[in-house]
């Protein structure tokens, strides 16, 4: 189990009974969004949830490796954060939106990205059909 919180990524591995906080490899401990793609699990994190620029986290499920940024040409900061739902996933494609209304994507678990839309209004989620 897994859950993104103002203290950090949340990880239980029996069923919710404890629970650990990671926070190595993240700039900031505030996490808005967590989301699966494949053995990975990706994070979001901004030092608070209003703040102007963010960045998404992964690492292996199975591994207690420190979260690397997703980088692949996703920028280094996105403007504002990720917030809960706005990271979407399905098989090898990936959607991030920010705060600024800018929607990101990749078709190759991560390695590159395009941006696909700036601008929007208010993102309150993305999806992947």
């Amino acid at each position: 189990m897994t859950a993104a919180a103002a203290i950090g990524l949340c990880v239980s591995v029996d069923a919710g009974a404890t629970w650990t906080v990671e926070h190595a490899g993240l700039h900031a401990s505030y996490c808005s969004a967590v989301a699966f793609s494949g053995d990975d699990i990706l994070v979001s994190a901004a030092t608070d949830h209003f703040a102007t620029k963010g960045a998404v986290y992964r690492r292996p499920l199975d591994a207690g490796d420190p979260l690397v940024h997703l980088g692949g040409a996703l920028p280094r900061w996105l403007d504002g954060i990720a917030d809960t739902g706005c990271i979407a996933t399905r098989a090898s494609a990936l959607a991030i939106a920010d705060k600024a209304g800018n929607v990101y994507v990749s078709t190759d678990g991560g390695r590159t990205w395009d941006r696909l839309a700036d601008g929007l209004p208010p993102t309150s989620s993305v999806l992947i059909v």
